[in-house]
C-alpha cells in the first residue's frame, strides 16, 4: 500500500481531524489487497497501539517478523472504524520509506 499523512483537502471536506495514516493505495497482490485494506481509509490502530502518523506506524510495523498477523483498525471516509487482520510479507513487500526533500538537486 501506499501511506502517507491524511490529505488535508480529505479532511476537510470530511471534517475530519488530520490523524492516523491515509492509505491512498494499494498494489495488486500485495498484502494491502490481499487482506482487503481499502484506499482511502486512515490506519488508527496497529494491534492496539495508536499509530497518530507515520512514524509511529513505521516503529510498529518496524517491530513485526515476516508472516506475522498484525490487526489494523482504520477509518472509512465516513469516520466508521473498521478492523482488518494482513500478514506481514517482508519477503516480497518490504517496508520503503521514500521522503521528499526540499531544496536543490544534486548533480
Amino acid at each position: 500500500a501506499v501511506l502517507q499523512p491524511p490529505p488535508l483537502a480529505v479532511a476537510a471536506q470530511r471534517g475530519q481531524p488530520r490523524c492516523g495514516v491515509y492509505v491512498s493505495s494499494r498494489f495488486h497482490g500485495s498484502p494491502a489487497a490481499r487482506y482487503s485494506l481499502p484506499p482511502m481509509t486512515r490506519i488508527i490502530e496497529v494491534d492496539g497501539e495508536k499509530v497518530p502518523n507515520l512514524d509511529a506506524l513505521v516503529r510498529v510495523i518496524s517491530g513485526k517478523c515476516d508472516g506475522e498477523n498484525v490487526r489494523i483498525k482504520h477509518l472509512d471516509l465516513r469516520g466508521a472504524p473498521l478492523m482488518t487482520c494482513l500478514r506481514v510479507d517482508t519477503k516480497y513487500w518490504p517496508t520503503t520509506e521514500i521522503k521528499r526533500v526540499i531544496g536543490p538537486r544534486a548533480p
